[in-house]
């Protein structure tokens, strides 16, 4: 299914002024956007978005958010060349609209910004312009990581996915579990599905048989909604059960 509409987005960021309760429901209603894996969802929300005549500015970050969900799948995990435009798309898209972003959706946007940046230095094989991405995230982490889940979750997402040279991998671990530990201490920090990924990730990167299956549970166990990262998880432990066998 399609994720939210979000077409009545100017009144809605005017609300920001007034409290934090529709900032929050905002917030969460872009999160819709983010960590796809269904080809069908992110082309019909393309679809919808790009048939937007007049675009406000969280119709313009959720345009962004699904090129850069598009460039993820097609290209980053099914090695589909033609879609590498949608890398940069990403990133025109969601910088043009930072700069009548309202503040607190600056930790998402900026993240989701260098994350785009990432793409676009994969679509190229430009590893130093990775590696200017890490530090942008390094950054960005000691700006919002107390508040905002994104910078972190993405830059693990970045570095897990990277050779494991100069302790990539490690990193990548200690994100995630740092995610997961503020979400322990107060679930309104990020959602189930964030770290049902969360697990996921660190299942792929445990070498352990025991701690990779003990996150791999706990992915499935946490992702009820069924949008996170229960379906991967249960493909590798079936891999790991046959391979056993």
């Amino acid at each position: 299914m399609p994720a939210k509409d979000i077409r009545v987005d100017n009144s809605l960021v005017l609300n920001y002024y007034y409290g934090m309760t529709q900032t929050i429901s905002q917030l969460h209603d872009l999160e819709e956007y983010t960590e796809i894996l269904s080809k069908d969802t992110l082309s019909a929300n393309e679809k919808t978005l790009e048939g937007i005549s007049r675009p406000g500015v969280l119709q313009q970050i959720a345009m962004g958010l699904t090129y850069h969900e598009i460039c993820v799948l097609h290209f980053m995990l099914g090695k589909d060349k033609s879609y590498a435009p949608y890398a940069g798309k990403a990133l025109t898209a969601l910088t043009a609209a930072r700069p009548n972003a309202p503040d607190w959706l600056l930790p998402m946007l900026d993240s989701y910004i260098n994350s785009s940046r990432s793409l676009v230095a994969a679509t190229k094989g430009n590893l130093i312009s990775l590696l200017k991405v890490i530090r942008t995230y390094d950054e960005l982490i000691d700006t919002y990581g107390a508040t905002s889940y994104h910078p972190e979750f993405l830059q693990g997402s970045l570095l897990e996915n990277l050779p494991n040279v100069f302790g990539a991998h490690a990193k990548a671990k200690k994100r995630f579990e740092s995610v997961i530990a503020k979400y322990n201490n107060d679930p309104a920090y990020t959602t189930a599905k964030i770290i049902s990924f969360c697990y996921l990730s660190l299942g792929k990167l445990s070498k352990d048989s025991a701690a990779k299956t003990d996150y791999l549970k706990k992915s499935i166990e946490i992702d009820t909604a069924g949008d996170g990262g229960s379906a991967q998880a249960k493909q590798l432990l079936e891999t790991m059960s046959e391979s056993k066998s």
